[in-house]
């Protein structure tokens, strides 16, 4: 019991030093950011130095093919004085060849470096000289022939032509307005491109334009009705009908198209202006052309009514009647005139008597 009572006063003593309980301080904040500080560091260089062991590791791969290919190519020579060492030991296979020549990019070079009797081989042999040709044939350079050809001007108009019609069929009137100009400018007797591109001009509001475009071709082709025509119609539409009618003034039997249409606007026209000289001698030319017609008949027989040449005013009229071709409306004046007519004819011969 008393050492029992000894070993506790010992325990407690303060002079003992080796039994006193040491505090120790636990760190603060500021001890903890610094310990996550260090740890990040460490983090970031163990990370580059796995990347630059990556790369490194990379290009050692790299190098390991060509180092691969010596070593089968040392294998292959090791195996080959073995099998002429040992007498009958088959020759050994190529198959450590072939897939050398499958793998790397340059095969002839490769072939350079194999041993005589894999080189000799036929089976590697017939390989390597297909690969041959298909790398020949990549690397020839292509060749192009390229063969001028000379188009002729009315070869370039037709071509502007066409392309003016299916600019217009797509709705892009001023690309076709443009291939037109070129078809003219190729071929100034290219009477549909002048003619389609006269109309295009003038639906545009463009008239001088038309108008110039039209006068050009006239005296390029001056025989040509379609184009007088045409230009009969713009200044008529535009209130110059006395234009109109003297770009309809042309010889008849030498007009080149559709010379009927030309002289039936022209005696139109020469009657509304009442030149009836002019109009009745349009309208016996085209009697005579399309004789069973009545509207030439009917335009005649008012022209010489006009003229006071009744007689043949009177046949005229008989002859719209019997030709047909006439609306109800003309036929019932027709009939009317000829009355009158008769009726001045007899009076006429009552007098004289």
């Amino acid at each position: 019991m008393s050492e029992l009572n000894r070993l506790l006063s010992d325990l407690s003593s303060r002079d003992d030093k080796n039994n006193k309980v040491m505090l120790v301080t636990i760190p603060g904040n500021w001890g903890f950011r610094f310990a996550r500080l260090f740890l990040a560091l460490f983090a970031t260089l163990a990370g580059a130095s796995s990347i630059a062991w990556a790369i490194s590791n990379a290009d050692f791969k790299k190098l390991g093919t060509h180092f691969s290919v010596s070593a089968l190519l040392q294998d292959e020579r090791q195996t080959s004085n073995l099998g002429h060492g040992v007498p009958g030991m088959p020759r050994p296979a190529s198959t450590q060849a072939t897939q050398i020549l499958a793998q790397l990019s340059d095969p002839i070079d490769v072939f350079e470096t194999l041993p005589n009797h894999i080189r000799t081989d036929s089976s590697n042999i017939q390989k390597i000289q297909q690969i041959r040709e298909v790398k020949v044939q990549e690397e020839e350079p292509a060749s192009f022939h390229v063969e001028s050809v000379n188009l002729s001007a009315a070869q370039l108009s037709t071509l502007a032509y066409e392309n003016a019609q299916k600019r217009a069929t797509e709705g892009d009137m001023k690309k076709a307005i443009s291939h037109l100009y070129d078809a003219v400018e190729y071929n100034p007797r290219h009477l549909s491109a002048i003619n389609q591109l006269a109309g295009l001009l003038f639906a545009r509001e463009q008239i001088r334009e038309a108008e110039a475009v039209l006068r050009k071709g006239i005296s390029m082709t001056p025989l040509s009705s379609t184009l007088r025509v045409t230009l009969a119609r713009i200044y008529q539409q535009t209130n110059r009908e006395e234009s109109a009618l003297i770009v309809l003034i042309a010889a008849e039997d030498l007009l080149k198209g559709d010379a009927i249409r030309l002289v039936s606007m022209r005696a139109a026209l020469a009657q509304k202006l009442e030149k009836h000289d002019l109009a009745k001698e349009s309208y016996r030319w085209l009697t005579e052309k399309e004789p069973m017609d009545g509207r030439w008949w009917l335009g005649f027989a008012v022209s010489a009514e006009r003229e006071k040449e009744y007689k043949d005013a009177e046949k005229a009229y008989q002859k719209s009647v019997t030709a047909g071709g006439l609306s109800d409306q003309a036929v019932a004046f027709a009939r009317q005139r000829l009355l009158y007519l008769q009726s001045v004819t007899k009076g006429e011969v009552k007098n004289g008597n």
